[in-house]
């Protein structure tokens, strides 16, 4: 069974599921989908396996698609006459894959409770996409993506010290912001990066509420009141303000930095000739690709001599962008029939869709246009990523798909999910809605077959390690504690030390000295540094699953079913 992810080195409170009901509403609720998730024509429970008349029409179809493409159809077909057929559309996939046992990969279990990659969502028929005048889709919302974990009073107070929040209840948790998108809501609010959300519509956030409105604040259905907890970086504090935030159209662009790095002249890095490149990539989504390309083309254009990727946030998303991203950091000696990047594996009996080879490309085709172009090209020997228990799917396959090609991959981090699996979405639509099923249906391997990389991938420079080393300074020993949960904006080198690190790396050098002092001094005498022993390292967190369109597994498109 596939490992459960640890806010490593805390200890969790629970781990929560929301893959029946947060998971459903964050992908479709935008877009004026069912917010229930529930309803279908067959909306029976019974225990039998159901007659004919009593099936479902998308669960017929979903239990067609099973029993032909399912990654584990063996055990499927197997079992089948134990399926309760009579089931809802919205409860059949995860009652039905709970009952097989060589399906670990699909997901994973804590607390005696199973998740799913697998998933099938639906929206109306008649909800259209808007896009910009340029073609980016756009999504109604409040612009904001929440780090996934949901954080304690004494967790706030001990990576940010001392202030106001001390005044809230030990029972209120709290949310804090990992990315606000250009020209939202939250961006007209004046909402940053690392900023804590304390109160929604004049209450706290309590055990009681925070599911709710952990899944609302990122669809985006209401107008809400905030009060945030924001990093004031003149006076070194926090400070509370209030703001309201209007569900508007924003682009969810999955670039969140794409330039060189500017290091300030006091950190104590020698550069030497060195031109540091950092892109932020927050999901594989192909809409987006050519964002993706004009990032990587002004890394080209001025000079990038290194590049650090950071994927800390990135829980995956389509095969096609994570080829594109790959081919583009390479030089062409790695384009080639013979040169596989990945391999997508099939089920042996599975007859609807053969095994397939993936190589690097120097062209692409950008969306909408008939006509291919030359790709910008890095020329890249090693490539430097961060990384962290939210890094997944896509994000691992460049990973494990860079090293089977032999390029050189260092890791800063944390250990990644381990989403070695994927699914080819498809699309039916039924009575007003239209369904969208993406079964796990394939296993990723790299040129080399690799592909046991269920229980993560571990990073040589392991954060979480690095905390529980007493070693080292408390200053560097909290920063890595609390990682990926940030403080800072992208970019920012003062106090994202998974950035500063690997910096440092490419230089030749690290924070992490045994006994302080040095260079670890970068991260002595901050706001948000605490004086920590093992005890206060054990602060309680809870882990949420934050599963999306974005985020579910290696995507490969597919048509729509009749």
């Amino acid at each position: 069974m596939k490992r459960e992810n640890f806010f490593t080195p805390a200890t969790l409170l629970r781990r929560v599921s929301l893959v029946a009901f947060s998971t459903f509403a964050l992908a479709l609720a935008a877009c004026g989908d069912d917010p229930t998730g529930g309803g279908g024509s067959g909306s029976g429970s019974g225990s039998g396996s159901g007659t004919e008349d009593e099936i479902d029409e998308i669960v017929e179809w979903m239990d067609g698609r099973l029993k032909k493409e399912y990654m584990w159809l063996d055990e499927y077909i197997e079992k089948h006459s134990t399926f309760d057929m009579s089931l809802a559309w919205d409860k059949f996939l995860d009652k039905t894959l709970a009952k097989l046992t060589t399906n670990a990969d699909d997901g994973g279990e804590s607390d005696g409770q199973r998740t799913f990659y697998s998933y099938v969502d639906r929206k109306k028929t008649s909800t259209a996409a808007a896009t910009t005048r340029a073609g980016f889709p756009v999504e109604k919302g409040y612009g904001i993506e929440l780090t996934p974990y949901i954080l304690s009073k004494k967790v706030v107070l001990n990576y940010l010290g001392d202030g106001p929040i001390s005044s809230y209840d030990d029972s209120n948790y709290f949310f804090v912001i990992d990315h606000v998108y250009p020209a939202s809501s939250a961006d007209d609010a004046n909402i940053k990066r690392g900023d804590v959300i304390v109160e929604i519509n004049g209450a706290p956030i309590t055990d009681l509420n925070y599911a709710r409105w952990w899944t609302s604040l990122q669809t985006g259905e209401d107008n809400l009141t905030l009060k945030m907890y924001s990093r004031n970086d003149d006076a070194h504090t926090y400070e509370f303000f209030d703001c309201e935030l209007p569900a508007t159209n924003f682009e969810r662009n999955p670039i969140a930095y794409g330039d060189l790095l500017t290091i300030d002249s006091a950190f104590p890095f020698d550069l030497g000739d060195k031109k540091i490149g950092y892109l932020s990539y927050l999901s594989f989504d192909w809409d987006f690709d050519e964002k993706m390309v004009e990032a990587i083309s002004t890394l080209v254009e001025k000079g990038a001599t290194d590049v650090i990727l950071d994927l800390r946030s990135n829980g995956g998303g389509h095969v096609t962008s994570s080829v594109l991203l790959a081919s583009m950091l390479l030089d062409e000696s790695y384009v080639g029939p013979d040169k596989i990047y990945a391999r997508l594996v099939h089920n042996p009996n599975n007859k609807i869709y053969d095994d397939e080879e993936l190589t690097l490309q120097n062209r692409y085709t950008p969306k909408d246009s008939s006509a291919s172009v030359d790709l910008p090209n890095l020329g890249l020997k090693k490539v430097w990523i961060i990384c962290s228990e939210f890094s997944a799917s896509a994000s691992e396959m460049v990973i494990v798909g860079l090293r089977g090609l032999d390029v050189e991959v260092e890791l800063v981090g944390n250990i990644t999910e381990g989403k070695n699996c994927g699914m080819e979405v498809t699309y039916k639509t039924h009575d007003g809605y239209k369904y969208e099923f993406a079964p796990i249906t394939f296993m990723n391997q790299n040129g080399k077959g690799f592909s046991d990389y269920g229980e993560g991938i571990t990073p040589e420079h392991n954060l979480a390690a690095k905390a529980a080393d007493q070693s080292f300074s408390n200053g560097v020993r909290t920063f890595a504690a609390y990682f990926p949960i940030p403080v800072t904006s992208w970019g920012d080198l003062k106090a994202d030390i998974a950035l500063c690190e690997t910096v440092m790396q490419i230089c030749g050098e690290t924070l992490f000295i045994a006994g302080g002092g040095g260079k670890s001094a970068l991260f002595e005498g901050q706001p948000t540094t605490r004086a920590i022993d093992d005890s206060s390292l054990k602060h309680t967190a809870i882990r949420m699953e934050k599963q999306d369109l974005k985020s579910r597994g290696m995507i490969v498109r597919g048509k729509d079913s009749e």
